[in-house]
Formats: structure tokens, sequence, C-alpha cells
């Protein structure tokens, strides 16, 4: 059964805990004297020592080389460079033990991380753990590191406009719910939560695919992608999901039932629509489970190496609707 939500109408109002106005704006220069603006900090971990709760940190242009740690008594600290045609550079120890080879470790909830220059080659660019998952926003950057950004759980936040050259997207293994992650290139976005529910994906470029799974995959959107490798929905109770709009190649467009239960169980009330897909080394689209109500509808899927669509429905059980699909080849009860 579909636990009781917030409607996914209201889920952008939650994207943000409320918080008072933030308090003083500390700065950031460890070339000069912060334009004659203070507190003036020569690191950015002194300008956190340094600030209380809903204070923010603006950095000036300059190669920082240090790992930013915000303690979990520094909710909604707001840190961000200060000219963003000439983003500071956080460079991490590649030497350095966890969290010490990390662009920035988050800790505390409602941070906010904007156009930054970070480099992690042996860690995480952003790393967010325990409350540091809940309430965040990291924005505008361009991450070099070998895990790009990690958030365990995602709680309401809002990753946007990044550019993670490696180590993709990962929403972590926990709670992944009313997240936005809009507008970033990537080398792959995913996580499997419990459960992961009304998340939006949209409008990313994505190498590598992306994936959602866990025990309930509810109320979650993934639209306007261009995807290179595929988008996956894995959960041993979807319903709702919408995947429209998307281009994917060399990838496909799969739910399915994780485990055995795709043997056994139909699958839920989903929305695949107005979707290109080509060049899959498998199946194009297709719905794995014993039945379901989803419907698939306007797709393109062609020049793909199994079928272009595909459904495994059981004759026995509930049949999803496929209407209006452009496709070469179909198989089981995938049909127009």
């Amino acid at each position: 059964m579909k636990p009781s939500s917030f409607s996914f109408l209201l889920a952008p109002l939650l994207f943000f805990s409320p918080s008072p106005a933030a308090q003083t704006t500390h700065y950031v220069d460890n070339l000069a004297d912060c334009a004659g603006l203070v507190p003036c900090h020569a690191t950015i971990g002194d300008a956190v020592s340094a600030a209380v709760p809903c204070d923010s940190i603006v950095v000036f242009p300059g190669l920082y080389r240090e790992a930013v740690v915000i303690p979990q008594d520094k909710n909604n600290l707001k840190l961000r460079g200060r000219n963003k045609a000439l983003m500071p550079v956080v460079a991490a120890d590649p030497n350095a033990a966890e969290p010490h080879n990390n662009g920035f470790t988050l800790m505390a909830f409602g941070v906010q991380v904007r156009d930054f220059v970070i480099e992690a080659p042996n860690g995480h660019g952003v790393q967010a753990n325990g409350p540091g998952g809940h309430f965040n926003v990291i924005q505008g950057n361009t991450i070099h590191a070998r895990r790009g950004i990690t958030l365990g759980p995602c709680n309401a936040s809002v990753v946007k406009d990044n550019w993670v050259l490696d180590g993709g997207i990962n929403l972590g293994i926990h709670m992944i719910t009313r997240c936005l992650i809009e507008g970033n290139v990537a080398e792959g976005i995913g996580g499997g939560g419990f459960p992961t529910m009304e998340n939006v994906i949209r409008r990313n470029r994505v190498r590598g695919g992306i994936g959602l799974g866990g025990e309930s995959v509810y109320d979650n959107v993934v639209e306007w992608n261009q995807v290179e490798g595929g988008i996956v929905l894995l959960g041993d109770g979807m319903d709702g999901n919408i995947i429209r709009r998307n281009v994917v190649r060399g990838g496909g467009i799969r739910l399915q039932f994780s485990g055995h239960a795709s043997c056994c169980e139909p699958i839920g009330i989903n929305t695949i629509e107005a979707n290109m897909v080509s060049g899959s080394p498998a199946d194009g689209i297709v719905i794995n489970a014993a039945g379901g109500a989803t419907l698939v509808r306007k797709n393109t899927s062609v020049d793909n190496a199994g079928c272009d669509i595909n459904d495994t429905a059981r004759s026995d059980r509930p049949q999803n609707n496929w209407t209006d699909n452009r496709f070469e080849t179909s198989c089981g009860a995938a049909r127009n």
C-alpha cells in the first residue's frame, strides 16, 4: 500500500527549511584584506568556526587548499563564491583521510554551497552526512572529484546547475524524499531510498544513466533530461511515477519490481510519456512486472538491440495501457 505523504503539488514549498534571516556576513580572502569588508578571514574553515547558524560566508577568488567541514551546530550557513565569473577553488588534500579529503562535508542541515570550483581527487566534492542531508542547496559548482556529490539521506534538498565532472550525483541508500535535481551535467544520477518519494529529476545532461530504487518508489518525476545509459526505476513498491520528455541514447527506460517480486506482483499506476529512446543494448522501453496499470503513450523507441517496447504482464493480471507509441518491434503484452 502506498504510504501517506504530502501532495506532490506542495513539494516545492518543502525544499527549504524555515530559518531566521542571516545574522552576519563573513568574508574570506587569502590574498588580500577582503576589499576592506569585515569580518575578514584567511580561510573558509576560520570563517565557519566564527560563524553562528544562519550566517553567510562570502569567499573571494583564490585557491583555498582546505577541506571545509560544516559541523552539526552550524545549521543554515550559506557559503558562496563572491564572483561567479571567478569562482574560488577549494582543493582538498588527496592524501588525507575522510572527511579531510572531501571538498565540503555537511553535517548540519540547511547549508548552501554555491559557486565554487571543488577539487577532491580521492574524496567527495560535496558529502552530506546524517542531518547534513536535509534542506541543503548545492548550486552552480564545478566539481572534479572521485565521488562527485553524495547526499545520504536526501530530504528536501536542491542540487542544481552543477557541473559534476566525475563521480556523479549519489542520493544515498536511505531516505530520498522531495529533492530537486535540476540542470546538472553529471556522470550518472541515482540512489535507493527507503522510501524514494516525491523527487524531481529535471533538465539534466547525464552520462551513465538515471536510477531510482527502494522499497517505496512513489510520485517521482523524471523529465526533460538528456541521458546516455538509460533510466531505471526499480522497487518493491512503485506508483505515481512520471517519466516524460526525456531523450535517452545508448540505454532504455525500465520499470521493474526488484528481487523475486517481478514474477508475481503487478506494478502500480505510472506514466511513461513522450520520450525518445534509441541505441539500447537491450530493450528500449520495458515494464518488467506481472502486470499493472501504467500508461505508456506517445513515445518513440527505435534501433534497440532488443525489443523496442516490451511488457512482461501476465494475461491473468491487470494490463498496462500502451497507446500512440512509435516503434519497430514489440514483445510480450506491449502493443498499441
